[in-house]
């Protein structure tokens, strides 16, 4: 049985005339008779009482309508969604980050683009950044937004946007009242850091201090952002982070820009080199959102 078979049938079942229903389909009556022959010996059952002067839907025939119709419509819908997904028009992205970055403006491109594109849903798995390009390569997410691009040629690495790396010290820090400093003004420092074990950013960082010939004194290691400017404000020494989050204005903490060398925090999307059109939108979508945040 073939999608032809049910149109055929639908049109003669509508019509109940051979010679209107092949006018309708734009074919000849004659293949039209053999079809539906065919396709009541398939189902080895009559659908239609024919006589001379009328045709007529068996029980059979107006029950096998029901199916007939639900699966050509549900052909269609099938049709237009895997074209529109192959679009870019809708589709699912599963998408893997950081909350530092969702800090960023991450969040507001999901919600932008959720609101303009509503027939596109978008999954988000917060993970340290090696979990999240295992995740990528395993397939269980679409894409990742990392701080740190990954140096590996099976992967396609876009930078999304540009930030700088700050320094946030507890309120009554000797540093506080100034608004820059040097990073080589920070190594007889308590640094709470990223996490080594989970983040290449956080090795990018420890490797960036030695080059300028110290290295940090970690007496904490966190996976978020957020986690070093909480410990930060309570005391517990000085940490590196992005600007989107020392700007965040958290109480007890205060945030000064590095001024001489100093590491960066750009965004990168992270993606298979098959991923769908929609994540290329989306993508660039992000890029943009950012860009007009940054010169309103």
């Amino acid at each position: 049985m073939e999608l032809r078979h049910l149109r055929y049938f639908v049109a003669l079942a509508e019509e109940l005339s051979f010679t209107a229903a092949a006018q309708k389909l734009n074919i000849s009556q004659p293949p039209l008779s053999q079809q539906i022959r065919d396709l009541e010996h398939e189902l080895k059952t009559e659908l239609f009482r024919r006589s001379s002067r009328q045709v007529e839907l068996t029980a059979a025939g107006h029950a096998f309508r029901r199916h007939a119709l639900a699966i050509l419509a549900q052909t269609r819908q099938a049709a237009a969604q895997v074209s529109a997904i192959g679009q870019g028009r809708a589709g699912i992205i599963h998408l893997a980050t950081t909350n530092s970055v969702l800090l960023s403006g991450l969040s507001l491109a999901i919600a932008e683009f959720r609101r303009m594109h509503p027939d596109v849903e978008i999954t988000i798995d917060e993970m340290p950044p090696q979990e999240q390009v295992a995740a990528l390569k395993a397939r269980r997410v679409d894409i990742c937004f990392l701080r740190l691009a990954p140096d590996d040629r099976d992967l396609v690495v876009r930078r999304v946007w540009s930030e700088r790396i700050g320094l946030a010290v507890p309120a009554g820090h000797k540093l506080a009242g100034k608004k820059t400093t040097t990073i080589l003004e920070l190594r007889d420092e308590d640094f709470v850091f990223y996490r080594l074990r989970d983040s290449a950013f956080a090795a990018h960082l420890q490797s960036f201090c030695a080059q300028l010939g110290f290295l940090p004194k970690i007496v904490q290691q966190v996976v978020e952002s957020m986690s070093i400017a909480s410990l930060v404000s309570a005391g517990l020494g000085i940490g590196f982070v992005p600007e989107s989050v020392g700007r965040q204005g958290l109480p007890g903490l205060r945030y000064l820009r590095l001024s001489g060398p100093c590491p960066v925090a750009d965004v990168h999307a992270v993606t298979q080199d098959d991923a769908d059109p929609i994540i290329d939108q989306f993508i660039a979508f992000a890029a943009q959102t950012k860009a007009d945040v940054l010169t309103r």
